[in-house]
């Protein structure tokens, strides 16, 4: 059966088609991604769900602790009255982002990821335009909310913890009314902005069920397991990342990773190991410049171009790429 989807899939390929053969996807079916987040939460609790740095040292997060945030930051939100508010997001990656994110769009109510490289002015327009009841931000985020109207709540990451922790006692007293909020699948969850490179930023009303049917569809595409590490170097505001490099990991058990800058990328990448990052073409093509700088400063060049005609030819892909891997191993 193998050889028939390989024979098929080169046969395609070599009528220019290019058309690849996605697999039955085998992860658990789930309807929201509160359910999704129960779901990764049960079969990997303990396993390194996020790793950020802190001062210098490497803190991480679990998956049973990630959900566990998630409840107690939206039980708190839920008890100041953020129920059904529009509520922007606005900061640089990290794990509070995501508690914040998943805390508002499992129920609370809508998300509305903001770009941090907007102008004061921008982030103004697109709060007035999606009528946003309040903005969740990063402290380095503060004078980004210069211009917002003064009925617009806002709450700093520093606040978001004081409301986690109100939240957390909340639940310790057996509320559980966050958790029993109705999610319609089919409503808006989420309103995704464009980056406005051609023109004003344009707003995208997003369900839970876009996602989910994302998340699924990409467990098709994409092998990712979970002793997989994800680098989350792209903003996690845009769809991309957002969706490959944060929601789908969280599907798969993978590890989080949250990158220092583009100026530590390859620091970090020689630190955490990462076995998938998402990128752009630019950023790969200033890695793959790199990786090329180095092989030549080294004086290998010759020796590695060798050693990829010969790891070109083999055969399966499967076999392909663990030679590979050992190969070239000092490079990875």
């Amino acid at each position: 059966r193998r050889k028939q989807i390989y024979l098929r899939q080169r046969k395609l390929s070599q009528g220019g088609l290019n058309m690849p053969i996605y697999r039955r996807g085998t992860h658990v079916p789930f309807e929201n991604l509160r359910e999704m987040l129960r779901l990764s939460a049960k079969q990997y609790g303990d396993r390194i769900a996020f790793v950020q740095k802190k001062e210098g040292v490497d803190k991480a997060y679990t998956y049973r602790k990630f959900r566990c945030d998630v409840n107690e930051l939206g039980t708190g939100l839920l008890k100041r009255g953020f129920l059904g508010k529009k509520i922007m997001l606005i900061g640089s990656n990290r794990y509070l982002w995501g508690v914040s994110y998943m805390a508002v769009i499992c129920g609370l109510g809508v998300i509305v990821p903001i770009d941090p490289s907007f102008s004061p002015n921008a982030v103004a327009e697109i709060a007035k335009f999606c009528s946003a009841d309040a903005v969740i931000y990063s402290e380095d985020c503060k004078e980004k909310l210069a211009m917002l109207d003064e009925k617009t709540v806002t709450v700093s990451f520093d606040e978001a913890r004081d409301i986690l922790r109100e939240g957390r006692a909340l639940m310790d007293r057996g509320d559980t009314s966050y958790k029993k909020l109705p999610i319609d699948k089919t409503e808006m969850c989420e309103i995704l902005f464009t980056s406005g490179t051609e023109g004003s930023p344009k707003g995208v009303m997003l369900s839970h069920e876009n996602f989910c049917s994302n998340i699924r569809d990409l467990g098709k595409m994409i092998t990712m397991k979970k002793d997989d590490i994800v680098l989350a170097l792209l903003p996690m505001h845009q769809a991309y990342q957002c969706t490959c490099g944060f929601l789908f990991p969280l599907m798969c058990g993978a590890r989080v990773v949250f990158c220092d800058t583009f100026k530590y990328l390859i620091k970090n990448i020689q630190e955490y190991h990462p076995t998938i990052v998402f990128g752009v073409p630019p950023l790969l093509e200033s890695i793959y410049k790199k990786i090329w700088n180095n092989i030549r400063r080294n004086g290998d060049e010759e020796e590695v171009r060798r050693d990829i005609q010969l790891t070109n030819a083999l055969y399966p892909a499967s076999t392909r790429a663990a030679v590979k891997h050992r190969v070239f191993s000092d490079i990875h």
